[in-house]
């Protein structure tokens, strides 16, 4: 999966994307004009071929900033972080296997960070619509409850992933998911009294 190669969506792109996915994939819709200004994109795919090659890709992540999220969005009807990005659709075929969603969520995260504090979804524990993504597939993706909104239905929760941590802190998580959770960091040597005295 790590292979897999991410790339940027435009507006042209989002046109091939209809039929396949829930969202609203108007090429014309203020929200993708909005994330192409904004962003220089308006989502990123991952696998298979370019849409420009009659086909589709495996996974895609569809963002918007939060203020222009597209009319009848799910995340539109609660309150939303001024300079949040927002998750309009994750498409995914495979919401069992999170590898390829991550890699999106991933790709998107060093894009917008520094720029935005935060990326916010709002998922579902029901059903896989993908504008209400599985909420165990965006926890996969680092997600957390945002626990002071509350829920719009019984299957729906505002979901957040924090882009304010330091980067320390981001590749400690990388390497904790590559080596395992009971990795520590080795703390740097101390120095030496040469290197106190100046010598």
């Amino acid at each position: 999966m790590i292979g897999r190669r991410i790339r940027l969506l435009t507006p042209a792109d989002v046109a091939g994307l209809a039929g396949v996915c829930d969202c609203s994939l108007d090429p014309t819709a203020p929200w993708v004009r909005v994330a192409q200004q904004c962003f220089g994109f308006c989502g990123l795919a991952a696998g298979g071929p370019a849409t420009g090659e009659g086909g589709h890709p495996e996974a895609w992540l569809l963002v918007a900033p939060a203020r222009a999220l597209p009319a009848g969005h799910p995340l539109s009807r609660c309150s939303r972080t001024p300079d949040a990005v927002a998750v309009v659709g994750l498409h995914h075929p495979e919401p069992d296997r999170p590898d390829l969603s991550r890699h999106l969520v991933q790709a998107l995260a060093s894009r917008v960070v520094g720029h935005a504090s935060c990326v916010e979804a709002m998922a579902s524990t029901g059903g896989d619509d993908c504008r209400t993504p599985r909420r165990d597939l965006l926890e996969a993706c680092g997600f957390t409850v945002e626990d002071s909104s509350p829920p719009l239905s019984d299957d729906t929760v505002r979901m957040r992933l924090d882009l304010q941590a330091t980067v320390y802190d981001r590749a400690l998580r990388v390497v904790r998911n590559v080596f395992g959770r009971s990795w520590v960091p080795v703390p740097p040597p101390e120095p030496s009294r040469r290197e106190h005295a100046g010598v």
